[in-house]
């Protein structure tokens, strides 16, 4: 779990300072309200397996590239599904398919595959107590759930009434890259 809570941070971390240097000012379009994207954490634990059996470069960047694609799409597909929203669109960007991966980000995730066979090492070594990633798991879990429920509801307001998360999810939501 140390190395999906790590990953889905990181991940967070390069999405704001990508979509906030576009934008020009800062922008969280997070679907969670902490500091985390999932689909990085799962990326990172698969590419993490991977580095660990394979020495070849290439061969990284490749699955990267391919673990990439299938995580990004049917997140993209099943959140747009539950939702009935886009919660990213490349469709301004070349070779994009369906507007939900595109050529430029896909070569960009596989050099962070790349990258991640660099920082595992140091990553595996870190030493963070039980209770810590204990709690910091559990309230990712907390977290996803309110989430969910949140933006389901608001997503689908024609069914339920607006509650205090509507300004913060709205905002989100209106403000995806």
């Amino acid at each position: 779990m140390k190395l999906f809570l790590i990953y889905a941070t990181l991940g967070w971390i390069l999405e704001i300072i990508f979509i906030s240097y576009g934008k020009k000012k800062i922008i969280n379009t997070h679907f969670l309200f902490l500091p985390f994207c999932p689909m990085y954490g799962i990326a990172g634990l698969l590419i993490h397996h991977i580095t660990n059996y394979q020495d070849n470069i290439f061969i990284i960047f490749i699955l990267s590239i391919i673990i990439s694609i299938i995580i990004e799409y049917t997140t993209s597909y099943l959140m747009e599904k539950i939702y009935h929203h886009k919660w990213w669109d490349y469709k301004r960007k070349k070779y994009n398919l369906k507007g939900r991966i595109c050529l430029i980000n896909t070569i960009e995730f596989g050099i962070l595959g790349i990258t991640v066979k660099y920082l595992n090492p140091i990553f595996t070594s870190l030493t963070i107590p039980n209770g810590i990633i204990t709690i910091v798991t559990i309230l990712f879990i907390i977290d996803l759930i309110i989430s969910t429920i949140y933006t389901y509801i608001i997503t689908n307001n024609h069914k339920y009434n607006k509650n205090f998360l509507t300004k913060k999810i709205n905002y989100k939501l209106n403000n995806i890259p």
